[in-house]
């Protein structure tokens, strides 16, 4: 696991399952979802928070 996978995972642990959000895509897009998935080995959830992680970082908001 890489560092920022640690901190990610540190900073958000008890955030985890707190909200639900719902987020229309087509099928194009949960094939590459699914595809990344299994290459990584993590689930949706986890790929999707990192998303949000990762953006966060390049809009600098904290």
């Amino acid at each position: 696991m890489s560092d920022l996978q640690l901190h990610y995972r540190k900073k958000y642990q008890k955030q985890l399952k707190s909200e639900t959000i719902v987020v229309r895509v087509d099928q194009q897009e949960i094939t590459k979802l699914r595809e990344l998935e299994n290459k990584t080995g993590r689930t949706r959830s986890d790929l999707i928070r990192q998303s949000f992680y990762d953006l966060f970082l390049k809009y600098s908001i904290k």
